[in-house]
């Protein structure tokens, strides 16, 4: 067990056996869960949805194609709050290699999730500086010997997703045209993100969402699935990928948004 809830966690995470939880009281203490990967794509796909209505509703020049990637994942949180679920941006990655870093020099994942939203993130690096800090002070001989109180959930049972946007057809300048970098977006960055989340002990539960505005599904659908068997090709743990796709204005050439979310076999 590694965290109380109080009430029922969010749709996105199933409990594995309701059955076993202790004893009545004020908080429910669950065992470890099951995250549900099909409502997580669910809720980002509704949420994109949602806010490419809205820019047609106001009748904007460009579209939901045009936004900067940044600017999408908090469309993706608000679609995943919605299911009840805590949502996290910007979380440092849980694990070190050789030494405890900086905050400045820590990797960071665009959004983490948790059961429910008024949970915390235990950071295990950030005890650890806690221990070193009293290396220098009069607790030094015992420094060793301490161990924090954990506050949060375990970075394990979090769900730890990296987001990355590519179209096939982007503005240049402003103005809109065939993307002559879009081979290289559709690999370099992915790959890149499903290594650091691959390469963290401390992360059990993750995936890749990829957001892919593209003319047709078939293109959506074809370069998603070239992305997995790249992946694959070098050796990377991915998943078989999740697609859904719904219409957009073609303001520039694209007339589909894609979101896959690639699992990360942990």
């Amino acid at each position: 067990m590694r965290w109380v809830l109080a009430g029922e966690p969010g749709i996105g995470w199933i409990i594995n056996d309701p059955d076993q939880k202790s004893k009545p009281g004020p908080n429910l203490r669950y065992p470890t869960g099951v995250w549900d990967p099909s409502a997580i794509l669910s809720s980002a796909r509704e949420s994109l949805m949602r806010t490419d209505s809205q820019l047609g509703a106001q009748q904007a020049v460009r579209g939901l194609d045009s936004l900067k990637e940044i600017s999408l994942h908090p469309i993706v949180e608000h679609g995943l709050t919605d299911l009840g679920l805590g949502v996290h941006r910007e979380i440092p990655y849980p694990s070190a290699n050789e030494f405890v870093p900086k905050n400045s020099a820590r990797k960071r994942c665009d959004l983490v999730v948790t059961p429910k939203p008024d949970m915390e993130i235990f950071d295990p690096i950030g005890e650890q500086k806690l221990i070193e800090m009293a290396a220098g002070t009069l607790f030094s001989e015992v420094a060793h010997e301490l161990s924090p109180q954990r506050v949060g959930v375990d970075p394990s049972d979090c769900y730890w997703i990296e987001i990355k946007s590519i179209a096939q057809f982007a503005y240049v300048d402003g103005v809109p045209g065939a993307n002559s970098a879009y081979a290289r977006e559709l690999l370099k960055g992915p790959m890149s993100d499903i290594a650091k989340l691959a390469s963290d002990p401390g992360i059990w539960h993750a995936a890749m969402l990829v957001i892919l505005f593209g003319e047709d599904d078939s293109v959506i659908e074809h370069d998603i699935t070239q992305l997995v068997h790249e992946c694959l090709n070098q050796e990377l743990p991915v998943g078989v990928p999740l697609i859904e796709s719904f219409g957009i204005t073609d303001r520039a050439g694209n007339a589909r948004c894609g979101i896959g979310l690639i699992p990360i076999r942990l």
